[in-house]
């Protein structure tokens, strides 16, 4: 969350306009293209390698962007289900009946609203709606941490019956953020790997020597991880290409 004081200096950050150009990519990220991939590289043709590398050099092409964009190689890319049980039991109080609550919510709003089949035998016609089979779950992380997102798609690939749920989020200083954690294992994911960036995508996409190939990706991400959804779509569905959500709160020095 980024805190701004003041009439003048909230003015001077809702005017550069950022969403406009959401699909661009920034300076930094264009010199570090050209660094890591040299002068002749865009930012399709260097994800579209990071997805062949990981395509053909599995677990040790995600290692080595893992490293190149993370700075940090996990020592395991798969995170244990004790290790998340464990972020929720260490989560405060407050905030885990605030993730309950949002739960409840989200369960009970994708139950109402979950497609049912029907037919008519005797005219021959109708709609049947089966759930996938395995869904990959992309997790933002590195400079903020979202367990909302977690609950906003985990849960509907439960209650739509989904056989396996695997997830994939970034560490923060070497391990995955613990609330990140803990939303994984209040919503019952499957399998939780610390993999972020385009190599998650591509990871999910193809599957590696650890990670599972899943039958449709969901979640937002960074230019990196939405263009290389882009770039995976047909070989495995994607739920869609999300540019950032900004949320503004305005409050005098008296609120909490």
């Amino acid at each position: 969350m980024n805190i701004i004081r003041g009439y003048n200096a909230g003015l001077e950050v809702l005017g550069k306009n950022r969403l406009n150009n959401w699909t661009e990519p920034s300076g930094r990220i264009v010199a570090s293209i050209r660094e890591n991939f040299g002068e002749g590289y865009d930012l399709p043709q260097a994800i579209s390698k990071i997805i062949a590398d990981v395509r053909k050099q599995g677990d040790s092409a995600v290692y080595k962007y893992s490293q190149l964009f993370d700075g940090t190689v996990p020592a395991l890319l798969e995170v244990s289900k004790e290790e998340c049980f464990q972020s929720y039991r260490e989560t405060p109080r407050r905030m885990r009946q605030a993730l309950k609550t949002i739960s409840d919510r989200v369960t009970d709003f994708h139950r109402k609203s979950l497609p049912k089949s029907w037919m008519d035998y005797q005219q021959g016609f109708g709609e049947l709606f089966t759930p996938i089979s395995k869904v990959g779950i992309y997790v933002p992380g590195g400079t903020a941490s979202y367990p909302s997102t977690v609950l906003m798609t985990v849960i509907p690939a439960k209650i739509a019956g989904v056989d396996e749920v695997i997830l994939c989020s970034p560490s923060r200083s070497g391990r995955p953020d613990k609330l990140v954690l803990a939303a994984a294992y209040l919503t019952g994911v499957d399998r939780f790997f610390q993999i972020g960036g385009a190599q998650a995508i591509a990871a999910m996409a193809y599957g590696t020597e650890s990670v599972p190939r899943v039958d449709l990706v969901s979640g937002p991400g960074n230019i990196f991880v939405t263009t290389a959804k882009q770039l995976v779509y047909g070989d495995v569905a994607i739920d869609g290409l999300y540019g950032p959500t900004e949320t503004v709160i305005i409050a005098d020095n008296q609120a909490d």
